[in-house]
């Protein structure tokens, strides 16, 4: 499933009213098996990162990028996004972005989004979401 929302920078909005509605059944937010949050992934850096959350996401996040000759840096702590929504829950969750964050300043604009830098990380997050999919192993 893919899901977009919005509000995280007011206090993981959209995340929260997503997983609290999840969490009206039973059991729901426990059945979901990842959550990998794509942020600042169409610039900026050379080198793909995730947070580690879960363990298991950043390393297959990393082994996915090492297969399609990406550089890959796994970072400490959480990114403040809205895989917290999710980890909190116990829900393995990553954010996965580009190195050089230019997130909320003034050059934060449309004119420096890179479709390559798109195609990369939609090959790494795809690859990573098969093999959830399937249950397979890093």
């Amino acid at each position: 499933m893919f899901v977009a929302w919005a509000g995280e920078e007011e206090g993981y909005f959209g995340s929260e009213a997503y997983a609290a509605k999840m969490a009206q059944v039973p059991g729901r937010i426990e059945s979901l098996v990842a959550y990998l949050n794509l942020d600042v992934i169409a610039c900026c850096g050379a080198t793909l990162q995730a947070t580690n959350e879960s363990q298991d996401l950043q390393d297959r996040i990393g082994a996915a990028a090492r297969r399609f000759g990406i550089p890959f840096t796994a970072t400490r702590g959480g990114g403040g996004s809205d895989q917290t929504t999710f980890s909190r829950r116990n829900v393995p969750s990553t954010l996965i972005f580009w190195s050089d964050v230019i997130l909320h300043t003034p050059k934060d604009t449309m004119n420096v989004i890179e479709t390559r830098k798109l195609q990369m990380a939609g090959d790494v997050v795809t690859t990573v979401t098969l093999e959830l999919a399937r249950g397979e192993g890093p």
